[in-house]
């Protein structure tokens, strides 16, 4: 194999990973190299090439007739502006999907580069302000919908996507003048294969009447901030607020065992009452996950090939998790970070020597 193929082989094994920076709406791809073990007899080594960030999408001005208060379909995905990028996803035939967070709106990058718009309304930025009510709708083509602050989004491996909404509610002029309360998001909603948008956790928009499809529209949700899908077919969700404990912290782990309607949530870590581990105070190593105060559980993982272990990052506890599946009560187990000793510091030491400030996202 001659060196210009070794090299090729190298160039092969690099992975990228998508970083969302909502601040100045650019998404940046970081490629990470992957050096060879060794080569063959007679073989140049690959040369490592240094880490590289490329931007694919955001950073545009979008010419023409469409503002930065609108989506521009159909074109490059770095000649569009972002308001607010947030949450990415890989989708599993290639490209990815965002949350453009400002205008509430999914947006999909293809493998080509080119961006379209997947869920929310295309025509007007923060809707519920400027919108009828009837505007947030289930059992309609995604993109028929609003969003009320959407957050997080996750594609399903056998197509569509999740969508988290953390709406705060708003009060809506009707046309002709009336005034009408609007409830905030709160809520996780599907986007199946064939676009139409559903409800599958929390209250579904007031605007729905009723939609046979949505799941637990009864439900209430309490500042969601991540859903992802979990390999045999559920949701694992993040609610950030929920089960509000006595000394203020708060959060909740909860899972919808299956994506058919009528499917209960249950509660599978945090909401621990009174008396239970608090790992500001003393070690939870080890504690049942239901008998342990969360302090803002912003984000959540399944562990691939973990047989239902998954992973979450604690805001306010400084801390990444690891609830594991294996002791049948999932055990509670800090992997990464300081619980409650907010910092910087540790590289190149043991994660749970480190010091986190505030982590949002774990992947």
């Amino acid at each position: 194999m001659s060196p210009a193929s070794a090299t090729l082989k190298f160039v092969r094994s690099l992975s990228a990973t998508a970083v969302a920076r909502g601040g100045l709406g650019i998404l940046t791809v970081a490629v990470l190299t992957l050096t060879p073990l060794a080569s063959a007899p007679g073989e140049a080594a690959a040369t490592p090439l240094p880490p590289q960030i490329h931007t694919v999408a955001g950073n545009g001005t979008c010419s023409g007739a469409v503002t930065a208060l609108g989506p521009c379909d159909g074109v490059a995905a770095t000649s569009v502006p972002i308001a607010g990028a947030r949450s990415v996803s890989a989708l599993p035939g290639g490209g990815f999907l965002y949350i453009d967070y400002d205008n509430d709106l999914v947006r999909e990058v293809s493998p080509t580069g080119v961006v379209t718009t997947v869920a929310g309304m295309s025509t007007e930025n923060d809707f519920d302000q400027l919108l009828p009510s009837t505007t947030d709708v289930d059992c309609v083509p995604a993109t028929d919908s609003g969003l009320d602050d959407p957050v997080a989004v996750a594609a399903l491996p056998g197509g569509g996507f999740l969508v988290t909404e953390d709406g705060t509610g708003t009060t809506i002029t009707e046309p002709g003048g009336a005034t009408v309360p609007e409830p905030g998001g709160d809520r996780v909603r599907m986007v199946a294969p064939d676009g139409v948008i559903t409800t599958i956790a929390g209250l579904a928009p007031s605007g729905s009447g009723g939609c046979p499809e949505d799941g637990t529209p009864g439900t209430p949700l309490d500042d969601p901030t991540d859903a992802v899908p979990t390999a045999n077919g559920g949701v694992l969700i993040a609610d950030t607020y929920g089960d509000v404990n006595a000394d203020g912290s708060a959060g909740a782990i909860l899972l919808l065992s299956s994506l058919s309607p009528g499917t209960p949530l249950q509660l599978i870590a945090g909401g621990g009452g009174a008396g239970s581990c608090n790992d500001a105070i003393s070690s939870c190593q080890g504690v049942p996950a239901l008998d342990v105060q969360l302090d803002l559980p912003d984000s959540v993982s399944e562990i691939p090939g973990g047989g239902g272990s998954y992973l979450l990052s604690e805001y306010g506890g400084d801390a990444v998790r690891e609830i594991s599946a294996e002791s049948g009560s999932g055990s509670f187990t800090t992997v990464a970070g300081q619980p409650s000793s907010q910092g910087y510091s540790g590289d190149g030491g043991r994660a749970t020597s480190a010091q986190l400030n505030q982590p949002e996202q774990v992947l």
